[in-house]
């Protein structure tokens, strides 16, 4: 291990910050996919609000986030070199020396992921993620749940109900036995009774004939496996490799 390393001229410090990005990125990946492995494999469907849903995937891409924008924001403050031969000492030496623009740009880029992040949380706030269930099932739920709600008479129009105004239309992605509702009555209070009785129908629903289960378990099972030799490599560097 150690010759073929050093036949690439790799030194301790490139493979360590190699290692330690690989594994800021690909963790949360990892776990959020042992996440979606899990919910595809209940005996039942899964319902996630719509802004918890998009916690999880921005908890997912964070590592990227955090790794891309540094790279993005070195490439931007014009030290390319520096991040293609690995040297963190040149980074160093053009933060001290150029501060005031460094804090600008990273200020600027959280900035636009914070708001970026902050927009479409606001906009999910009336969406309702479905997990393991299939399409027609949720189509008689929700006819159930408007019955309930004392919403008669709703005519849907594709993917849509509505009486009147929009009441509430759906996205479906059948490769992943996964429904999108959208709730759009002006009112919370609607939304919120409509919201109760489709959980409340989703609890009398079996599982979908999910067939991405076993290929989500399949990927998870190979990122725990690849973070632990990223964990193990990691530790032979630190202690080992000279």
């Amino acid at each position: 291990m150690e010759l073929l390393l050093r036949d690439f001229a790799v030194s301790s410090s490139q493979l360590l910050a190699a290692c330690f990005s690989s594994l800021v990125c690909l963790m949360p990946v990892t776990f959020y996919l042992c996440w979606l492995a899990s919910v595809n494999k209940k005996s039942r469907p899964t319902v996630v609000s719509g802004h918890w849903d998009f916690v999880l995937v921005l908890a997912a891409l964070s590592g990227f986030l955090l790794v891309g924008g540094a790279l993005l924001l070195t490439l931007v403050q014009s030290d390319s070199r520096a991040v293609l031969r690995g040297n963190f000492e040149q980074v160093r030496e053009g933060w001290g020396q150029n501060t005031g623009s460094w804090l600008f740009i990273v200020i600027g880029y959280f900035l636009l992921v914070i708001g970026a992040a902050a927009l479409t949380l606001t906009n999910r706030t009336r969406w309702l993620s479905i997990y393991n269930v299939d399409l027609a099932a949720v189509e008689q739920v929700i006819g159930a749940a408007l019955q309930r709600s004392h919403i008669l008479n709703a005519t849907r129009y594709g993917n849509r109900w509505a009486h009147g105004p929009g009441i509430l239309d759906l996205v479906p992605f059948r490769g992943m036995s996964h429904v999108t509702v959208r709730l759009l009555s002006d009112s919370a209070e609607t939304r919120a009774e409509i919201e109760r009785h489709l959980r409340d129908e989703l609890l009398r629903v079996g599982p979908a004939d999910n067939a991405a289960g076993p290929w989500l378990g399949t990927l998870a099972g190979a990122g725990v496996l690849l973070n632990f030799c990223l964990v193990g490599l990691s530790v032979y560097v630190l202690f080992f490799f000279r």
